[in-house]
This record gives C-alpha cells, structure tokens and sequence, in this order.
C-alpha cells in the first residue's frame, strides 16, 4: 500500500457569501435578494458591499453604511389601526434619532456586537430567572429562549432588551442603558409584527413567536415612554391580545405539548375558594340599558369581572404570596379584544374595572418588572374619571392610601 496522502480535491470558497452565512460559518449558495440558508430560516439577508477578500484581517466588521436597517412600520403590531401603534411603543423615535456609540447602534443580523454580547451575558447569568413566578419555567428562560434567539431577531431584540431594563435596576446611572433598551424595544416590536404575518404552527418560528408575545409585556413594562393618560396596565392589555392571536392559531391544549408551553401557566393550582365580585361592581354592570352605549359590552365586561373574581377568590384562599401573583400577571390574557379597546378609548366603566385590578398589582412580590408600577398608575387612572364615576371606586382609593398592604387586603376583602 503506497504511504503517499491522497491530496484533497479543491474546494471552491464562497467569496460573495452573504454576511449572514458567514458568521454562522455555512456555505452560501449566493443567492438574490436572498440566499436558500436566510430564506429557509427566516433570516435577514445581507450582502457587503465590498468582496471580503478586500478587507484586511483586523477589519472585517462592516461600516455604516454596509448595514441596511428595517424601518419601523406604524401599522399596529396586532391587526388595529396605524394610530394604534403610539400606545404600544412611544420610544421607537427616540430610539431612531438619539442612537448612542456606533458600536451600540450599529447591529446586521447574525452579527452580535460588544452591547450585545453583555446583554446576552447578563441574561444569562442573571435576568432569567428574575422573570416569572415560581421554577417550573427556568428551563425554558434559561435554555429555549436564548436557542430559538439565535435563530430568530425578533426574538433576540426582545430578549436582549429585556436584559437591558433589568439591569437600569442595578445602574447608578441607566441612561446608556435606557437608550439601548429603546434601540431593542423599536426592532423587537417592529421585527415581530413583520414575523406574524407568515406564521405556521409547529414551526421554531412559531414557538419563537409565542414567546415573544408574552415577553413583549415585560418590554414594555418599566422605562417605557407614555403621553399624559396613557396607562402601562391598559398597554398589558392590548399585548395580551397579540398573545391570543398567536395562541389561537391553535388551543391551549395544543399549545401544552411545545417545549416552551411551562411559561404559559396560569395558576400554580386550581382556586378552591369560590371567586367573588364586589357588589358595586355588580350593580355598575346591572345598571347598563339598552339605551347605553356600554349595553354592546356587557359580555366583555361580565368576562372582565369573572376573571376579577379569581384574584378576589385566590386572596381568601392563600392571601398574598406567588399563587396571587401569577394570577395577577396574566390577568390580560382572560380579557377579551373589545375590553381592550374600550381601554384605550378610556370609557369610564372600563377604567372603574382597571381600578380595582390595579390594586392587586400593589399585592404582587418578587417580579421586578411590576414593582410600583400599581403606584405609579393609580393616580393617573382615577383622574381619568368624571367625579360622577368616583363613588364606584371609593375602595380602590382607600386601598390605595393604605401604607401597609395587610391593612388593603382586609378593606378590599370586607
């Protein structure tokens, strides 16, 4: 047997690859506007402008104007109108306008930058698990969320701009980091919206998409900009529609058997105690006529007031602790999409219901991204109501005034 090699047969390199399949180190088929790799996945294709072999070893990072950059689009991320959009992200223009560093800003998909990279340690090593009630989800913060974020941005904006708003609560001065969360903020909700509109079930995209839509309410939590009147609880709700109109694609049940359904649990246990309503809220709704505008939503409103009651009914089961939390922070998702709206239009009979429900956001523990959101919004919420209205939430108020939470939980409770 000859001991000479077998030389190798040559290999053609890719020279005009898109910068996409080069840093995942694949080959590119070279295709245009878009290349088999990106198109198969989802991804962003992107073409320097130069031949690579023109750039010498020590720059190879693309300048300025090589990077094409998504424009935010201001139709509504979840089917309303254009206008809509200003509720969901006030902070996209100031994101667009006042970038920071070059090195911050400066981001093509598949490339991740020094910002970037911190976030995604942060992540990591420390937000994940700041997020949710309860452990059951950990695999999927920890593990799922940062797997399906490599393969899809809008998913990877998200995440690393929740990685940002939690570490402006640990800054001494957050506003590099505020900045930056607005950057991620703009491309996460407008990279998402783009997502939905070809989305199939059973798919990583579609997993990605999932959470993404409940992620997206932790985003637009704190350090979010809002115009006078507006509410960050109102804004909950018009997210939690985006979440339904994703999980509708198919049912709950279905949804269980994805590796990130552990995330989209509701309760920690079903509620034994019998869920109530206070009386005047009762009589608020009886007192609806056929002459009233308010007589279209009676049903939003009943659904509203039972999902009311199960945080009613899980205060006298177990007071206040992770079972009350879980059931307050996904209180949006039972609410249906004209309750939402009517919000947004701030009809008083919907506000007076928000009111009550905001007093329970005083009650939950442990979850940065809630805390003193419930005082910050109160006061804004009760202004919004005509004086007429203000008998129907004298309890709110007097909860609200209470400086220890066990003295509002026996007021609220009587």
């Amino acid at each position: 047997m000859s001991g000479e090699f077998i030389p190798k047969r040559p290999h053609k390199k890719s020279r005009g690859g898109c910068g996409t399949c080069k840093s995942r180190k694949v080959k590119c088929d070279e295709g245009k506007p878009k290349c088999a790799y990106c198109e198969k996945r989802d991804l962003v294709c992107i073409y320097s402008a130069k031949p690579a072999k023109s750039l010498p070893t020590h720059a190879k990072s693309q300048s300025p104007s090589d990077i094409s950059t998504e424009e935010f689009d201001s139709d509504f991320l979840f089917d309303f109108n254009a206008e809509d959009i200003e509720t969901i992200d006030r902070s996209w223009e100031m994101a667009l306008v006042r970038s920071p560093s070059p090195q911050v800003a400066i981001q093509s998909v598949g490339f991740l930058s020094p910002t970037d990279l911190r976030y995604m340690h942060h992540w990591s090593t420390c937000t994940w698990s700041t997020l949710a009630v309860g452990r059951w989800a950990d695999g999927v913060l920890q593990m799922e969320v940062p797997k399906l974020a490599f393969e899809f941005d809008f998913l990877q904006d998200c995440m690393l701009g929740i990685a940002s708003l939690h570490s402006q609560q640990l800054l001494p001065d957050p506003q590099q980091a505020q900045r930056q969360t607005a950057i991620y903020r703009a491309r996460a909700l407008s990279s998402f919206r783009n997502a939905l509109t070809n989305l199939k079930w059973g798919t990583r995209k579609y997993e990605a998409a999932l959470i993404t839509s409940l992620l997206l309410v932790l985003l637009c939590s704190k350090d979010y900009a809002l115009d006078d009147g507006e509410l960050i609880c109102v804004n909950w709700l018009i997210l939690y529609r985006g979440l339904s109109s994703v999980i509708n694609l198919k049912t709950y049940e279905d949804i269980s058997s994805l590796s990130v359904s552990p995330i989209f649990r509701r309760e920690l246990a079903p509620l034994k105690e019998s869920p109530v309503i206070p009386k005047v809220l009762m009589n608020m709704v009886r007192e609806i006529d056929a002459s009233d505008p308010d007589f279209a939503m009676l049903e939003c409103y009943c659904k509203a007031l039972d999902a009311l009651g199960l945080l009613y009914g899980q205060l006298r089961e177990g007071g206040i602790g992770p079972a009350l939390s879980i059931r307050v922070i996904t209180w949006g998702s039972y609410i249906q999409h004209d309750f939402a709206v009517a919000a947004q239009a701030k009809r008083p009979r919907v506000l007076i219901i928000m009111a009550y429900y905001v007093v329970f956001m005083r009650f939950v523990r442990d979850l940065w991204w809630v805390d003193g959101i419930a005082q910050q919004e109160f006061g804004k919420l009760i202004r919004l109501l005509d004086r007429r209205w203000l008998p129907y939430v004298e309890i709110p108020i007097k909860a609200m005034m209470l400086s220890k939470d066990e003295d509002a939980v026996e007021l609220i409770l009587r």
